[in-house]
């Protein structure tokens, strides 16, 4: 199998849709722009390749909520060929894609704020919020952006409910 690993941008957003049996699958082009020297010395911008990834399962959900047109991401999986015949032409068709086993937002353009997705909480996580106080999806505290800032000096103290139980 050839693993391939690369970096470029979504020139549109990402496609969600489900398999017959209801398996999510995202389809999405990654364009990595590649720039070459000439004989001046002077920075060129070359064609850019072009990439068909694939992904899916929960990891298709994630990506198709999180990356849009622009962002810049990277990506890491198997190259594949896949092979038909032409229903009009009858003749042999190739394409190939890349069958992501990770896809990330690049640190270099991105502040990125991460919700880790499990069981219930991921399936809480893409339902509409009745509560607008967001939470820790392991716990029923406040998300760290709504907890008070911790105290001026090492020796104060925040008080703690009695009904919170730490983890």
């Amino acid at each position: 199998m050839s693993s391939i690993s690369f970096v470029g941008n979504l020139p549109e957003d990402v496609e969600l849709r489900y398999s017959s049996n209801g398996r999510a699958v995202a389809r999405f082009r990654v364009l990595e722009n590649r720039r070459t020297r000439n004989a001046e010395g002077e920075w060129t911008d070359a064609e850019p390749n072009s990439w068909r990834v694939q992904v899916w399962g929960d990891m298709a959900e994630n990506v198709a909520a999180s990356c849009h047109k622009g962002d810049r991401v990277h990506v890491t999986g198997d190259v594949r060929t896949d092979v038909w015949q032409d229903k009009e032409t009858k003749q042999t068709r190739r394409t190939q894609k890349v069958e992501a086993e990770e896809v990330s937002f690049s640190l270099r353009f991105h502040q990125v704020k991460a919700t880790k997705m499990r069981g219930a909480a991921r399936t809480a996580e893409l339902a509409p919020a009745a509560d607008p106080t967001p939470l820790h999806p392991q716990t029923s505290w406040p998300s760290i952006a709504e907890t008070p800032a911790p105290p001026a000096h090492a020796w104060e103290t925040a008080a703690v409910p009695d009904d919170d139980q730490p983890i």
